[in-house]
């Protein structure tokens, strides 16, 4: 993914977000499992995952970092690390660039919760 965030919105980010439901947010019981897990590479800066629940839970979507560095890296982020997030009404995850302002490049793969 290559793109450039700029001013004008309250919160600027961009990236890719993955539904692993049938439908975009619909929630998906992920009680269980305990890591997310993903390859990546980029330009080096730091990027974040965000964790979208469902129902009454879907508020702010709590947010850890990772990085993209230049070569092919695989991450693991314990689903414990999403403050507040409940593994069990998971309804999307957003791989995004939300500071700072600029352009970006990172790439995803293999995209799993374990």
């Amino acid at each position: 993914m290559r793109g450039e965030t700029r001013t004008g919105f309250a919160f600027p980010w961009a990236g890719a977000i993955w539904f692993p439901g049938p439908q975009p947010m619909q929630a998906v019981d992920f009680s269980g499992r305990s890591v997310l897990r993903f390859r990546t590479r980029g330009d080096g800066r730091a990027y974040a995952v965000m964790l979208f629940g469902a129902g009454a839970a879907a508020t702010v979507p709590p947010m850890v970092p990772f990085a993209a560095g230049p070569e092919w890296a695989v991450v693991e982020i314990p689903l414990e690390s999403f403050a507040t997030a409940d593994p069990s009404i998971i309804a999307g995850l957003a791989f995004v660039t939300p500071a700072p302002l600029g352009s970006f490049a990172f790439e995803l793969d293999d995209v799993e919760v374990r």
